[in-house]
């Protein structure tokens, strides 16, 4: 287990890592404090993990050493990019770190680059309150912060920290430039506090607003008021604006209508449920729709699949698209197959960034699924990744099955149903459905997940397990449609022996044929069929096989 904890000046945020999945997450408002004292109310042995990282502003004094620990200490630009690589999945990434203030990092091969901020971090701020205010209590700060005016102070880092790590010395922020002669301690206050220009609101001695631009003359990085207009500066920069957004309506004219994509956080409660209220959509329970809100789950349930650029993924019920977006990151291509047309709108939005998605609006059950991956396959692997609905489970399985043209099915399903799938012959699961799985494929079940992890929240647990369709069946058979008649009658009457149940469910053998039919597979004819596996049930086919029927 790695222990990961920031120490900020308002909350101590921790995230316990097993493997590669997040097991814990804690968040405690307040400056940092007895580490010891929260990892064991956690239930965290601290001796037990392999590393504990800490950064932040107070992880000098995480005090540690004196329990035998010795912490590494992480910069943020380096944890805000493993955070944000490990949470997308992909080694190429800007992450925009919104807290007190703004911070945008790049992640890319192990290199993680602060690149620019618009509004200093809790850290920074109780530094500079500090050092420069004299200032501790940092409700005192926000106090005179309200007090100041933002248009007397313009500083820049280097004007009073010597070491500031990955901060360039003249970086600037929307409020940190040089000071003014007249500027206060409020004022120095109101300067750091606020990424946002508080001056607006705040009238000169005039009585008229003072509307300074709020940006970087290249040569002296700074502005005045120029009677209410824009400088040469920013009269450029809208200038480019104007430009670019003349060019995205003349290809809007040339190319049709470009798609509006938002972007949404898929597993995030709140942005869902603003999604769902944005395009009126309502659950529906016909359907079986629960929507994954849990980070890590479709992302294992991706990398479980094995989807990679050679692959077709094809899935059913994509939801909000979660799921499906994850597998656009990694497959070829993805066809996913959605039955309820009110999500059109939805799955519009948030995947319409994608250039290898298709949507199939119908009944998976309904469609011929191995003419869809032959007109789109285009030399890529077939496979199946989906989190299917639970009242239709079964019936998609088989038809995954019956396509014979998926070289894997990867798909979450309630639990009960996945324990039926890997039952063994005698046990309570073990049912007509577990035999035809079992012969067309290796099953394994990979992990379960919680209700909690979906919205709305099922009474089930789920369980992703993993179908990978046999080359040959298990065994020989003569005739396999007769084997399978033969379990369904066996599963039909469950309490009845054998011979009582393949005479009345077969129909076209007497009972004595039958009796001597299941002697002659060496299955005794007093016994169930929720004891026999399918070399039995094909060696009692094959028996039959040879036997007129009446």
């Amino acid at each position: 287990m790695i222990i990961g904890i920031d120490m900020g000046a308002s909350a101590v945020k921790l995230a316990a890592l097993e493997g590669d999945e997040v097991v814990l997450t804690h968040y405690e408002h307040g400056r940092g404090g007895d580490i010891a004292a929260l990892c064991a109310k956690l239930g965290l042995d601290l001796h037990a993990a392999e590393a504990v990282a800490v950064s932040g502003l107070s992880a000098g004094g995480a005090g540690l050493e004196p329990l035998g620990i010795t912490p590494v200490n992480v910069g943020e630009a380096e944890a805000i990019g493993r955070g944000a690589v490990y949470l997308t999945g992909l080694d190429d990434v800007i992450v925009a770190s919104i807290g007190t203030g703004t911070a945008f990092v790049h992640a890319k091969g192990g290199v993680y680059t602060h690149l620019c901020g618009t509004g200093v971090g809790a850290g920074t701020l109780s530094g500079l309150a500090e050092k420069v205010l004299g200032i501790t209590n940092m409700r005192e700060f926000d106090r005179m912060a309200m007090a100041g005016n933002t248009n007397r102070v313009d500083l820049t880092i280097g004007d009073f920290v010597e070491m500031h790590g990955q901060l360039a010395a003249d970086l600037t922020a929307s409020n940190l430039a040089r000071r003014n002669p007249d500027a206060t301690a409020e004022d120095w206050a109101a300067g750091w506090r606020s990424p946002r220009s508080r001056s607006a609101g705040v009238r000169s001695g005039a009585g008229q607003k003072n509307s300074s631009c709020r940006c970087r003359d290249g040569r002296d990085r700074r502005h005045r008021a120029l009677s209410g207009k824009l400088c040469p500066f920013c009269r450029g920069v809208r200038a480019q604006l104007f430009r670019a957004r003349a060019q995205r309506l003349l290809d809007r004219d040339r190319n049709g209508p470009l798609c509006e994509v938002r972007q949404v956080n898929l597993t995030s409660p709140a942005e869902i449920k603003a999604l769902l209220e944005r395009h009126g959509f309502r659950f529906s329970k016909a359907l079986g729709q629960n929507f994954l809100i849990e980070p890590s789950v479709p992302r294992r349930i991706a990398e479980a699949s094995g989807a990679d650029e050679n692959t077709l993924a094809l899935e059913v019920g994509p939801g909000v698209g979660c799921l499906t977006s994850e597998l656009a990151q990694r497959a070829g291509k993805v066809v996913a197959i959605e039955l309820d047309s009110a999500l059109r709108g939805i799955l519009s939005e948030t995947l319409g960034g994608y250039d290898n998605i298709e949507i199939i609006w119908g009944d998976a059950a309904r469609l011929d699924l191995a003419g869809i991956v032959r007109s789109r396959a285009a030399g890529l692997r077939p496979m199946v990744c989906a989190n299917l609905p639970y009242s239709v489970t079964s019936p998609l399985l088989a038809a995954f099955i019956e396509a014979r043209c998926f070289e894997r099915i990867t798909v979450m399903i309630q639990r009960e149903v996945a324990l039926r799938l890997a039952a063994a012959p005698g046990s309570g699961d073990y049912g007509a459905f577990t035999v035809f799985v079992n012969w067309h494929c290796e099953v394994k079940k990979l992990f379960d997940v919680p209700p909690e992890c979906f919205m709305p929240r099922p009474k089930v647990t789920s369980s992703v397990v993993a179908l990978t369709p046999r080359a040959e069946p298990p065994c020989a058979v003569r005739d396999e449609k007769l084997m399978f008649r033969c379990v369904r009658a066996a599963f039909s009457q469950r309490r009845k022996t054998l011979s009582n149940a393949l005479t009345n469910g077969l129909g076209a053998y007497t009972r004595k044929q039958v009796c001597a039919a299941l002697e002659a597979a060496g299955v005794n004819p007093q016994a169930r069929g929720e004891t026999l596996g399918a070399a039995e049930f094909a060696a009692v086919a094959d028996a039959l096989a040879g036997t007129n029927a009446s």
